[in-house]
């Protein structure tokens, strides 16, 4: 391999990991963010004794918090992926992992899921 190569390769090695970083912290960061404003919503706004369809509410929870496991569950693999690269450093495929891509998608879905109980829930409560 030549050194422009190389350098190519570990250039995008690094845009990966930087990219792979803010990913990581987004879905951590909105997924907190939103059960902090859900629970906002009930203790300022919309008393959960008072409110409707409160399901909605344990179900946005249930996901947010189902997204955030995911999230420690891909961190987990993520590291194990690497430990397991770094063995095999000249094998191009050992840093891929189908697990990986599965607990991103599957965090981005949750992460959506609940965002949108979460919003139905405010303005089935909101129109009262």
């Amino acid at each position: 391999m030549s050194d422009s190569t190389e350098q190519h390769i570990e250039q995008l090695y690094k845009g990966y990991t930087y990219s792979s970083e803010q990913f990581d912290k987004a879905i951590l960061f909105v997924s907190s963010g939103i059960l902090g404003i859900s629970i906002t919503f009930i203790e300022k706004i919309v008393l959960l004794s008072t409110s409707q369809h409160n399901w909605l509410l344990l179900l946005s929870w249930l996901l947010e918090a189902t997204t955030i496991a995911l999230f420690t569950i891909n961190h987990y693999v993520s590291v194990q992926s690497f430990n397991k690269a770094i063995k095999n450093a000249y094998n191009e495929n050992a840093i891929e992992s189908k697990s990986i891509k599965y607990l991103n998608l599957a965090s981005i879905i949750t992460l959506i899921l609940g965002l949108i109980l979460l919003i139905i829930f405010i303005f089935i409560n909101i129109k009262k």
